[in-house]
């Protein structure tokens, strides 16, 4: 005979549930038998003062899962459950590094959030039509346009909107290119040194890869060819993580041996708009015919890291193949900020953040370059743009390292020894405490 114990209709659990769990423990634990009859709904109910619809609820929840099952004019009885050899109720404490590196995050001064919140509302209030449609894998016509024009107009890029695909980052992006290119691309080439998540994505993809080493901030062509790249991967206006620029020459010459050869060159433009020295370099897509260069940007340094839209404008000839690939993707970045976004390019807004953003960290850039160079065993490389700074130690990089993981502070170590500094996410009053915390050492 089954007895219910335990059974509270004070409990904040509803009554269903309990039935429900009274019985599921019990059979896993054997206290009721294999082919044991359950109580009939209406006993049941009787016996707890509950509604037969109670009763009903526990045991259909039962049945679904699998504990009992229903023998037509004869009740409900119980399965047979397998078990594991341990059934732990208590959760484990997994530790995981979640350091977060206050200098790559992005400056609050930067950043005007009631500018956007106000962009925000306006899109909630008059879009709500867009809103509650099925994203497009291409992303939003209205941001797609405003980014044409942008690329146009302060990246001399040639485009249409329809080039232009929207997601959730750039490694997103190169995911999707590996899926696309995979019958006409077998040898993936980078820079050496250059951004390696992006060499990662080709490689787990199946594609060969081909470092390139950089000369005077060139690329050889002719090793291109030499070697058997199909696709090649540079940042020609501001290069990662050097910050050199790839000269017109070489740049004309990489266009000749992609079309004479049928290849193509994905450019990552990022950070390319901030530089202080000079005007921004012009994009290589803006020199080719809109059929060689596959051009990539990001919004994420230049507004948010949280806010993780980036693009990439395809050639021509890559429109349709992705057209008949995007059956494969999904659409990453919600439509609500992909429209606040449209908003505030379309407005201006972005225009004068941009402008603001640039004066901001040109001035941040010239207080660290400044002080670095009081240290005499400092020497800066590369601070002409982006939010790096690159630069080598001529001693105590051990001490120097600990003590930027002291501060929370992120230096990424590059192939041929320099260092790469990041400072977008330091405050301009705090930059000559945090270099001095980083750079102070014990001189033996």
């Amino acid at each position: 005979m089954i007895i219910i114990h335990n059974i509270s209709k004070d409990n904040d659990i509803p009554l269903y549930i309990q039935i429900y769990e009274y019985f599921k423990n019990a059979i896993i634990s054997g206290d009721i038998n294999v082919g044991e009859k359950l109580p009939a709904i209406r006993k049941l109910s009787t016996d707890l003062g509950v509604s037969t619809t109670t009763i009903e609820n526990a045991y259909m929840q039962l049945e679904i899962e699998g504990f009992i099952s229903s023998v037509a004019r004869k009740g409900l009885f119980v399965e047979k459950i397998e078990t594991l050899s341990s059934h732990p109720h208590d959760i484990e404490q997994i530790e995981v590094n979640e350091t977060n590196y206050y200098n790559m995050n992005a400056d609050k001064e930067t950043f005007d959030f009631k500018l956007w919140q106000k962009h925000l509302t306006k899109t909630i209030n008059e879009m709500q039509e867009l809103l509650i449609t099925t994203p497009s894998v291409n992303g939003t016509k209205q941001l797609r346009k405003e980014i044409a024009k942008y690329s146009r107009e302060l990246r001399g890029a040639n485009c249409h909107y329809n080039q232009i695909v929207i997601a959730s980052g750039t490694q997103r992006l190169l995911d999707m290119l590996s899926v696309m290119l995979r019958d006409r691309v077998k040898n993936f080439a980078y820079e050496s040194p250059g951004y390696k998540k992006a060499a990662n994505v080709f490689k787990d993809a199946g594609y060969n890869l081909i470092k390139i080493p950089l000369i005077d901030s060139e690329v050889d062509v002719s090793s291109l060819t030499n070697q058997g790249v199909d696709l090649l991967y540079v940042s020609p206006s501001h290069q990662y993580p050097t910050g050199t620029v790839m000269p017109y020459n070489n740049r004309i010459n990489l266009l000749k041996w992609a079309k004479e050869h049928s290849k193509f060159i994905i450019e990552d433009d990022y950070n390319s708009i901030l530089r202080y020295d000079v005007n921004p370099i012009s994009s290589l897509q803006g020199l080719s015919n809109n059929n060689e260069v596959i051009y990539f940007g990001s919004f994420s340094s230049l507004l948010l890291p949280s806010i993780r839209i980036s693009y990439m404008i395809l050639p021509k000839d890559l429109v349709e193949v992705f057209e008949n690939s995007k059956h494969r993707f999904t659409q990453g970045v919600s439509v609500l900020e992909q429209l606040t976004l449209a908003s505030f390019m379309n407005s201006g807004s972005f225009d004068r953040h941009l402008r603001k953003l640039k004066k901001i960290q040109k001035k941040k850039n010239e207080l660290i370059v400044s002080l670095f160079e009081k240290y005499s065993f400092v020497d800066v490389i590369s601070a002409s743009g982006g939010l790096n700074i690159l630069f080598k130690l001529k001693d105590f990089e051990e001490q120097v390292f600990k003590n930027a993981s002291s501060e929370q502070l992120r230096i990424e170590k590059i192939s041929d020894g320099s260092l790469l500094f990041n400072y977008s996410g330091i405050a301009y009053e705090d930059i000559e405490h945090v270099i001095k915390n980083m750079l102070t050492v014990e001189e033996l």
